[in-house]
């Protein structure tokens, strides 16, 4: 049995069909949104989650979870968890209500972000406040309650909070996910996986491998003008729009001349050798062929017996 490496890379494959590849999911990118969601149920209120009260109780302990440090002998999910807080933190951002469930140096609440991350512990000796102290801590009848401005940290964090950034005491603190679809704020598995993979390029032709075509009953032939392989892939585009039976002829014939070459892409040169055609009908063709206007070219002659 013959033993070959990998033809093509599995970053290209592992794209959606529409993108040129086979609609395999990169586990490594499905996985680190998954564990996106564990840590969003952390903030978005699982009061509900046997999980999320177990590792507020036990593993946080009225810590931050973004100060938290990873222990030495963690659980594997606890740990690739904590591992991926430098990539989720900028995606959740709270809307103040009344501060009561914001940390004030560690939750991504301000304009400057992390308060803790953009000044160190020294803000948090010269505002007088404890490390584990909340927004509402600042918060006094529904306006900012600035600690006295004696140091630098403190006076660029003052001026550095716009005029309509204010708490709204009356309502609860509520978390906004960044990446969402329709920008309302929630999480969603799929389109932080899509956020996060690598994108391609979108491909015409993915209609003509993955649509839905049916076998005709019909012996047929078609003929194919003389073009270069991109002209090709352009003509077929074109030529199997609409669901006739040529249409879906045109289509099922180019499939197979697409699965015969790669078999001889990916093997013995048999058909290339009975077919007389040249080794290289996979490689792309010069750019001087790119671009070439299709309207003067006949579409196929299909001949069905």
């Amino acid at each position: 049995m013959k033993k070959h490496g990998a033809k093509i890379a599995w970053s290209s494959i592992g794209k959606p069909k529409n993108e040129g590849g086979l609609g395999f999911k990169d586990m490594g990118v499905w996985n680190k949104a998954s564990i996106a969601k564990h840590v969003w149920f952390l903030f978005s209120g699982g009061e509900g989650s046997m999980w999320c009260q177990w590792v507020k109780s036990y593993l946080l302990k009225g810590r931050s979870f973004w100060y938290v440090k990873i222990p030495s002998d963690p659980s594997w999910v606890w740990r690739k968890i904590l591992q991926l807080r430098n990539i989720i933190f900028p995606l959740i951002k709270f809307k103040i209500g009344s501060g009561e469930k914001v940390s004030l140096w560690f939750d991504n609440w301000h304009p400057l972000g992390s308060l803790w991350s953009r000044f160190g512990p020294r803000i948090v000796y010269d505002a007088g406040l404890d490390l584990n102290s909340k927004v509402s801590s600042i918060i006094s009848h529904g306006a900012w309650s600035w600690p006295f401005p004696n140091s630098w940290e403190i006076k660029e964090w003052i001026d550095s909070t716009p005029p309509s950034f204010k708490p709204m005491d009356s309502s609860q603190d509520s978390p906004l996910w960044c990446l969402t679809g329709d920008g309302d704020g929630s999480f969603s598995i799929q389109f932080t996986w899509d956020c996060w993979r690598d994108k391609g390029r979108k491909v015409p032709w993915n209609k003509l491998l993955w649509g839905p075509p049916f076998i005709p009953r019909n012996k047929c032939n078609v003929r194919w003008p003389y073009l270069t392989w991109l002209e090709y892939v352009e003509l077929a585009v074109k030529s199997t729009k609409g669901r006739s039976l040529k249409p879906v002829i045109v289509k099922l014939s180019f499939m197979c001349t697409v699965y015969h070459i790669w078999i001889e892409r990916n093997g013995d040169s048999w058909y290339l050798l009975q077919w007389n055609l040249p080794s290289t009908i996979m490689k792309l063709a010069p750019h001087s062929n790119v671009g070439r206007d299709m309207r003067d070219v006949s579409a196929p002659i299909l001949r069905v017996e």
